[in-house]
């Protein structure tokens, strides 16, 4: 990781008054437009995909470059939603409880994307989703007992959706995916690629799916054998010298949770160790592994990580996904691991090896390691292991802490890369306190503890106490305290599915198949996000509907929606080190992050008061209130009350200003009283007088204004908004500029134009009608392609997709409406909508003769017919033998996927050398022909299940060479935002062609913009300006690659707006607009506009090409000011400025009275009164004494309170002066003189 740049800091107070939210300026990244491959078998070549480091609209604050700036919403992918009940199967030893309306295997990737909006609603960043690699067990929806690395289980895809669009509809949301994985174990039947025994075929929610392999090593009865007495047979096999000789599996017997066999022993039944210090074991997960990264997953959660030695991490298992990530262009990839403690100490029983702070670190000395040698790496394990016992002497650091007030340059030279689970921390939240002082005491350990990902519970424990076996059943108070110190202390959180709405509170986290799931913590989650919403960013969203709208404004729902705004408008709160040195709180802290474009330093108290001493001077604003301090004297008093409120005040810095009020006040976050009530409702108006942009104003009964919203466009001429509160009785008015609509009463879900309500907005949900087909009969000719084509109404309707399905593969298959004739015979092709509305067409297909081509010099080529009943691939396995020993021509088996020709055919090309002399065997999910040996291998042969055929006579046809044409419908320069139409067109080669499209930048980034596919077309949306080079891969049936490309400069129109003097002005002072725009075409026009605290618009001056203008106030108050640009094409942007107009300024002046009269007594208490007038904001007094010694005393400090009282203690005349400064740090100075007697 490139950009492991480690921070902290700090926020605690108040504020009033509510600022406008700054921005950032942001890197929109690339957009795609969904991949078309559906192979959930993963591919091995190496495809850079895009990375969502800064979509458009985040409020992030000043970057999104590390994982850091995360945060983490973890789904069970099976108990979240439900997309394709087609894809549903129960588990087989789940059998007792079963209901057939809820089986475990019930979400799926369709229906996680469905509700990727829900997510982003709450304001995350990045999911972490179960492993969703193949598994076998009877109870393996959870995803922990793998079958296969390599391949996606397909109970989680449907058949027009696969992994890889998954991960596409997560990036095109901004959200990063984070992907579990398991290094540990496999389960008990083996792995198909590192210990193969049996593969699974058939109704995958009966045991009987499982077939064994024609070498398993199984017992030749095993079949017959009692499923007990055959899970022996297999463990025997795994664990064993004679079963698994090449030591796949480690074989220690015993387990000692606190001991090296952790390490090495089995955990679970379902659970068999692998052994990960044996190099064919640890270079198979990479490359596995590897293939996922390439698909675009954008960050590791290692599970079982305590089980596998630190020594083995750091030698194989993390560097080499770093660098896979790399390569594709990540270098924000992250790794963390579940070091899983069940201890409130940081050592885990005094044990550092198996502790979380252990994982974070590198090795401090060499140790042997091996390649080759699986026994050199374990005697490693075990030395390095002995080498940790002692607590004493693990390193310490000082990476997560600040230096007095300043952040340092963290030292990572000995970090490992892989972060942890913070366990410690987990173990403690029973209540935020408990969790705050085990960090407090135990961070110096970790390398660097602002990488901690930190939860309350999970799918598997709950906190101590809390009672750990159940979820989080605290109160919500306590749920919302924990939430506080968890997303602005250091750490990335993390929340469990459902935890926003404390579902299934109190119920058992897992019970195993002992109890139905629904009764469980790990129920079915889907009825609680059945709606829609749509969001305009993290945490900020309309037009929920359904229970999703309910959920979405439960009082933690609301909570974390505005928790994850303030960790993102404030660096430090996400990367920062910390402090809690100087400061007079219960759970108080100073935070601060600095980098070249950097410097956030912020203070945080929650649940109560906290008095933040030796700070930087400055102004600081409060996230929660809006309250300003200005701090003078290096103290700053935050007051704060009520369990889980907080206060961050932040400080303007020259670098990074301070966000202001971020979000609304709800039940745990609040000024000073909680809004139980507060709820959404959304409005929507239809734009008939094509204003540029539209802004929702709601009035009280009286008149007043309560809040200005801008509304987004969510169709083509409407427009919507959300409105978040307890006021009733609301009145609403939609302005643009100088135009605006009648007042109107402002209900939820209303439908407005400019005359008024409409009623109710029935635009959410459009659902499809009518599918109809163009044909009703189809006759085709075997080989022979057709497309039919499907019309959806209603037109708007929201769900169009269709998933198109064929009764007989063997017949005819279908992709997106295109039909291959494959054998003869009829099948029905059938077009589906999401809702169940669909329509068929039969195909008939007639068998024609094929005209089978010659193959090229040195190679010769045989064929297999299909017999009825094999699955859709075939293998061929060819292998001959030399002195006894048997060669494979196809590699391992089953060998190599066959080229589909028509009427059932497929091919395999060999080379004529080797293979004249070979046998060979067809297979297919467990058929084979023969079933030993081998048929001999004949040039052009064609085989069936019971031998040679006949011999092929091939064509003398010639194949040209592929070639490639590519075009865009733009010429050389696109524009950001703006779609790019890119066509392709392949000629000669062999069959038909496929087409992949990628981009590459000017920094050699690469993007994924569609996958492999017959179509000649997609569309690119631009997302960042500079040059690009454009590509398409193209392939024919026989494998033929060519790629072009095309370069493409990406502009955009950018202004520059400037306002001088900057934030504040005077009435009466004159103000300079300056706007410079850059990156549009042609000449560029500029309007300068005005709009003040009550909605009103002035406008300043109208279009022209003048870049400047003047502008006089006239009224006190908080204006914003705008400047809206033109280019010749009619691209548009408006750019705002917030600025404040102030009264203005007299001079500083100080009025300085005693009750005294000129004289006082020996020992009299004297009272001293000052009175500031002038000057700005609050006045600050300091009184002082200069005796008739001539020695000078200070009375008392700098405060607000403008009087104090004075002894006298020496004889003679004495000055007494007042000191009095304001808010921009004017100061005067007035005297008395007394005669004291």
């Amino acid at each position: 990781m490139k950009k492991r740049i480690f921070a902290l800091i700090l926020c605690a107070s108040l504020m009033t008054g509510e600022m406008t939210f700054w921005q950032a300026p942001v890197v929109k990244a690339e957009t795609v437009s969904g991949s078309e491959s559906k192979d959930s078998k993963v591919a091995v070549k190496k495809v850079a995909t895009q990375n969502p480091t800064s979509p458009a609209g985040v409020i992030y604050a000043n970057s999104r470059d590390d994982f850091r700036d995360e945060s983490i919403y973890f789904v069970m992918t099976t108990r979240f939603y439900d997309g394709d009940s087609e894809n549903n199967v129960q588990c087989w030893d789940g059998t007792q409880y079963d209901d057939p309306d809820d089986p475990e295997w019930r979400g799926d990737f369709k229906g996680l994307a469905e509700k990727l909006d829900y997510i982003k609603a709450l304001g995350f960043t990045a999911i972490w989703i179960t492993p969703v690699v193949e598994n076998c067990s009877g109870y393996d929806y959870h995803g922990y007992h793998a079958l296969n690395f390599s391949k996606v289980d397909p109970r989680y895809e449907s058949s027009d959706f696969t992994y890889q669009d998954f991960i596409n509809a997560a990036h095109a949301k901004g959200l990063k995916v984070i992907q579990d994985v398991v290094f540990n174990h496999t389960g008990n039947f083996g792995e198909t690629n590192l210990f193969p025994m049996i593969e699974k075929q058939g109704d995958l929610s009966s045991s009987d799916c499982m077939k064994l392999l024609p070498n398993s090593g199984l017992p030749t009865d095993y079949n017959q054998l009692l499923p007990a007495r055959q899970y022996d047979a297999r463990i025997e096999k795994m664990k064993s010298e004679t079963g698994d000789p090449e030591h796949i599996y480690h074989h220690e017997k015993s387990l000692g949770w606190e001991e090296y066999s952790c390490q090495t022993a089995q955990i679970a039944g379902d659970c068999v160790d692998l052994n990960t210090e044996n190099p064919k074991v640890y270079k198979y997960l990479q490359d596995a592994y590897n293939s996922y990264i390439d698909m675009g997953v954008d960050a590791f959660r290692v599970d079982t990580a305590k089980h596998i030695s630190r020594l083995t991490f750091n030698n194989a298992l993390i560097q080499p996904f770093y660098d896979e990530a790399e390569k594709n262009g990540n270098d924000s990839f992250y790794m963390f691991g579940e070091v899983c403690t069940r201890d409130r100490d940081v050592w885990n029983k005094g044990v550092p090896p198996l502790s979380a702070p252990f994982y974070t670190w590198k090795e401090s000395k060499d140790y042997a390691w091996s390649d080759t040698d699986r026994t050199v790496n374990e005697q490693s394990t075990l030395d390095n292991f002995n080498d940790n016992k002692d607590i004493e002497a693990q390193p310490t650091s000082d990476n997560a802490f600040l230096n007095g007030n300043d952040y340092h340059t963290p030292d990572y030279s000995k970090n490992s890369k892989f972060g942890v689970i913070d366990f410690p921390m987990h173990w403690n939240f029973e209540n935020a306190g408990s969790a705050y002082g085990i960090a407090l005491s135990g961070d110096k350990w970790y390398n660097d503890a602002t990488w901690n990902v930190t939860y309350v519970d999970s799918h598997d424990y709950a906190p101590d106490q809390a009672p750990s076996n159940q979820r989080f059943a605290g109160s919500q108070d306590t749920w919302a305290e924990n939430l506080s110190l968890m997303f602005t202390f250091r750490g990335i959180p993390c929340i469990y599915y459902g935890s926003e709405v404390e579902f299934q509170k109190g119920k058992m986290i897992d019970v195993g198949p002992n109890d139905a799931l629904s009764n469980t913590g790990r129920a079915y989650f889907g009825d609680n996000i059945e709606g829609e919403v749509t969001t305009t960013d993290f945490g900020e969203y309309f037009g929920a509907t359904g229970t999703m709208k309910k959920s979405l404004n439960y009082p933690l729902s609301k909570h974390i929606q505005r928790l994850n705004r303030i960790r993102q408008a404030v660096p430090a709160l996400r990367k920062g080190q910390y402090s809690t040195s100087n400061i007079d709180g219960n759970m108080a802290f100073k935070r601060r992050y600095t980098d070249d474009k950097t410097d956030s330093f912020a203070l945080v108290t929650i649940s109560n008061s906290a008095t933040f001493n030796n700070i930087p001077n400055g102004t600081y604003v409060d996230c929660i209130t809006g309250d300003t301090k200005n701090v003078t004297n290096g103290s700053l008093t935050a007051e704060c009350s009520g369990k889980g409120n907080l206060r961050v005040y932040v400080l303007n810095t020259a670098k990074t200003q301070a966000p202001g009020k971020v979000g609304t006040d709800g039940k745990y976050l609040y000024n000073a009283t909680s809004v139980e009530d507060a709820q959404e409702q959304s409005v929507y108006f239809k734009n008939t007088q094509n204003w540029n942009n539209v802004t929702a104003n709601l009035y009280d009964d009286n008149g007043a204004l309560v809040q200005s919203i801008p509304m987004s466009k969510v169709k083509d001429g409407v427009y919507a908004c959300t409105y978040t509160g307890n006021k009733t009785g609301l009145k609403v008015v939609f302005t643009n500029g100088s135009g605006s609509s009648v007042k109107a009463e402002f209900k939820d879900g209303g439908y407005y134009d400019t005359s008024g309500y409409k009623g109710q907005y029935e635009g959410n949900i459009i659902q499809v009608q009518s599918v109809t087909l163009d044909q009703k009969e189809i006759n085709m000719n075997t080989g022979e392609k057709k497309t039919v084509k499907a019309t959806v109404a209603p037109e708007n309707a929201k769900y169009k997709g269709l998933s198109w399905s064929s009764s007989n593969k063997d017949v005819a298959t279908v992709e997106k409406g295109i039909i291959t004739a494959e054998g003869a015979g009829t099948a029905v092709i059938k077009a589906q909508a999401r809702n169940g509305v669909e329509a068929s067409v039969k195909v008939t297909v007639k068998e024609v003769p094929y005209d089978y081509e010659k193959v090229a010099d040195g190679k010769l080529a045989i064929y297999f017919k299909k017999p009825s009943g094999w699955g859709s691939s075939v293998n061929c396995y060819a292998y001959n033998t030399t002195n006894g020993t048997n060669n494979k021509l196809t590699g391992e088996w089953p060998g190599t996927a066959m080229e589909k020709l028509p009427n059932g055919v497929y091919r395999c090309v060999l080379d004529e050398a080797t293979a004249k002399s070979g046998k060979v065997l067809f297979n297919s999910n467990g058929a084979q022909a023969p079933a030993s040996g081998g048929f001999d291998i004949k040039s052009y042969a064609l085989y069936d299940q019971n031998g040679y055929c006949e011999t092929i006579v091939p064509s003398d046809k010639i194949v040209t060479k592929l070639d490639v044409k590519f075009n865009t419908d733009v010429i050389e320069t696109a524009k950001v935002g703006k779609k790019v139409k890119l066509t392709a067109q392949a000629s000669g080669g062999s069959g038909d062609y496929t087409y992949k499209f990628i981009l590459t930048d000017n920094k050699g980034n690469w993007y994924k913009i569609k996958d492999y596919s017959k179509d000649n077309t997609s569309t690119w949306t631009p997302g960042a300006v500079g040059d690009k080079t454009l590509y398409v891969d193209v392939k024919d049936s026989k494998g033929a690659y060519v790629r072009v490309g095309l370069a493409m400069k990406v502009t955009t129109l950018n202004v520059n707006f400037t306002v001088s003097p900057e934030k504040t002005a005077e009435v009466g002072s004159e103000v300079k607009l300056t706007a410079q725009a850059s990156g549009g075409s042609g000449d560029y026009t500029y309007k300068f506009i005005l709009t003040d605290n009550k909605g009103n618009w002035y406008k300043i001056k109208d279009y022209s090409k003048d870049n400047t203008g003047t502008w006089i106030p006239g009224a006190v108050g908080n204006k914003t000011l705008y400047v809206d640009v033109k280019d010749s094409e009619g691209t548009y942007k408006r750019v705002e400025l917030p600025i404040e107009i102030t009264k203005k300024t007299e001079k500083l002046r100080v009025k300085f009275t005693s009750k005294s009269d000129g004289t006082a007594k020996l020992g009299d208490k004297v009272k001293l009164t000052a009175q500031a007038t002038g000057g700005t904001g609050n006045y600050f007094y300091e009184f002082v004494v200069c005796n008739p010694d001539n020695n000078w005393y200070r009375i008392r400090g700098y405060e607000k309170d403008n009087s104090c009282f004075w002894t006298p203690k020496m004889v003679g005349k004495t000055m007494l002066y007042v000191d009095a400064v304001d808010s921009n740090g004017n100061y005067w100075r007035n005297l008395l003189s007394v005669n004291v007697q």
